[in-house]
């Protein structure tokens, strides 16, 4: 009897892993058992275990078969167990790496040595990442701020890293400061000593920088409230934004290769970016000057482009709800529009992009609505129908004839107007623009990209949407 054999590829590739392989087997009478040799390849390179398969087919007898004793008939042969998994198992430990020390001590004015150990294997040629990260201890300032790829050669087991540490005049009324050294981003199959400090996807060491001599009550007191290096380096920041705000693409350099498409947009926005470059750098007190500020001024120029937005709809006749949804709408959203843009440019997902969208508007619903609504319905609850009350108006109608029977007590009132249609006119178009997106994710894996005619169809539906959206508010809102 004979049968085929051959080899066939897996996560394991003939050429790399093993030798392909393929020929005849041919068993003889009453030979029960034949074997088939791969050859697997060795080399000193960390490879994860990996699988091929071993093939049998085509069997057939080959000659006169012997003819069977009485009473027993002959059976065709075939095949049982046609195919068989061959793992190949990874024999080469590149290591795993960890610092020597979790804390080194470090002196003003010296290289401190940060040692790396490599354990538990050292086969083949494997790097590392590192980099500084500043806690109390301040790069530029305190230390000079590193970072590089450290590279283990075969058998090689220790490495070191020396970091300047830099002489500052006011070390003496410091208290002791800390910077980290991280390793992370290794070669595949290297791991990190999960028991040290940074677990198994990095590992950490802090250097300390003690003081020079030990500072007072004065200088213990300063430093809860402020770190002068720390403060230094936002005033720092803060000068270079405002700086860079005046540049065109940032910088004197940039901006020798601008072109006339990136001036036109620098002297659009100049108005813009000057007042926002006044904003606290996202670094000063961990974020929330920047977060502060940054909602003070989006709300100083909402309500700039709000009012100049009413302003152009009074001079024009435009009712007050039909310049909401076009000027005062366009002029709010537009800068939201420009950095979802950004986000689904540099972002490896539509996450941000559509996150962008989707809680801008929670914000003018729950917050842009909700809060001044909630403070007017306290005030006016506790005011009372006074004569401002009644003297409002709603189209031709006095408050005071529309509901000071209904509500003796008066309140805060909110007539809909057109609302309920455009409501439900805004509805629709979102949850078409929800099923617009699904369809994309099921036929081109995203929400965004896909072909470019796909990409164009999809968009010239969006801005339809709008269009459908407006219009319709609009004639409703001139038909009442």
């Amino acid at each position: 009897v004979q049968m085929k054999y051959r080899t066939r590829d897996g996560t394991a590739k003939s050429g790399l892993r093993y030798q392909h392989a393929e020929g005849i087997l041919r068993f003889q009478a009453n030979q029960v058992e034949r074997t088939v040799e791969v050859l697997v390849i060795d080399d000193d390179t960390w490879q994860p275990d990996e699988m091929f398969t071993v093939e049998l087919s085509d069997v057939q007898v080959v000659g006169q078969a012997s003819p069977g004793r009485a009473g027993v008939s002959y059976i065709e042969p075939r095949l049982g167990l046609a195919v068989t998994k061959i793992t190949v198992l990874n024999d080469d430990m590149p290591g795993t790496i960890s610092f020597d020390v979790d804390e080194v001590f470090a002196v003003e004015g010296m290289h401190v040595t940060v040692g790396i150990l490599r354990s538990r294997g050292n086969v083949g040629r494997i790097t590392c990442k590192y980099k500084t990260m500043d806690l109390t201890a301040i790069g530029g300032r305190d230390y000079s701020p590193m970072e590089g790829t450290i590279e283990f050669g075969d058998g090689e087991v220790h490495k070191t890293i020396e970091i300047p540490i830099l002489k500052t005049h006011h070390r003496i009324t410091e208290a002791e400061e800390r910077f980290k050294v991280i390793l992370c981003d290794a070669s595949p199959g290297v791991k990190f000593d999960k028991e040290r400090d940074g677990g198994e996807s990095c590992n950490i060491s802090e250097v300390i920088i003690p003081p020079t001599r030990k500072p007072g009550v004065v200088a213990k007191v300063m430093r809860q409230f402020c770190n002068e290096d720390q403060l230094a380096e936002h005033w720092r920041q803060w000068g270079d934004q405002c700086i860079s705000s005046l540049y065109c693409n940032g910088s004197a350099q940039e901006q020798v290769s601008a072109s006339l498409q990136d001036w036109f947009f620098h002297i659009l926005t100049l108005t813009f970016k000057v007042p926002f470059s006044l904003i606290p750098p996202p670094t000063m007190m961990g974020g929330w000057a920047c977060f502060v500020g940054a909602l003070a001024m989006i709300g100083l120029v909402t309500s700039i482009v709000g009012g100049l937005a009413t302003l152009v709809g009074c001079c024009l006749g435009i009712p007050d709800d039909i310049t909401a949804i076009t000027l005062v709408a366009l002029g709010t959203s537009l800068p939201d529009t420009f950095a979802s843009k950004l986000a689904a440019q540099q972002d490896e997902t539509a996450d941000n992009s559509i996150g962008n969208v989707t809680g801008s508007n929670s914000v003018n619903v729950f917050l842009g609505l909700g809060l001044p609504w909630t403070i007017a319905a306290f005030y006016w609850s506790e005011t009372g129908p006074n004569q401002l009350w009644m003297d409002r108006t709603f189209g031709s109608e006095r408050y005071e004839d529309l509901y000071l029977a209904k509500y003796p007590g008066g309140g805060f009132m909110v007539p809909a107007g057109s609302l309920a249609i455009s409501v439900a006119v805004f509805t629709m178009c979102a949850i078409s623009c929800l099923t617009l997106l699904g369809i994309r994710r099921c036929t081109y894996g995203g929400e965004l990209g896909g072909p470019k005619w796909a990409q164009h169809r999809d968009s010239v539906i969006l801005v339809g949407l709008w269009f459908v959206y407006v219009a319709t508010s609009i004639v409703v809102s001139m038909s009442q």
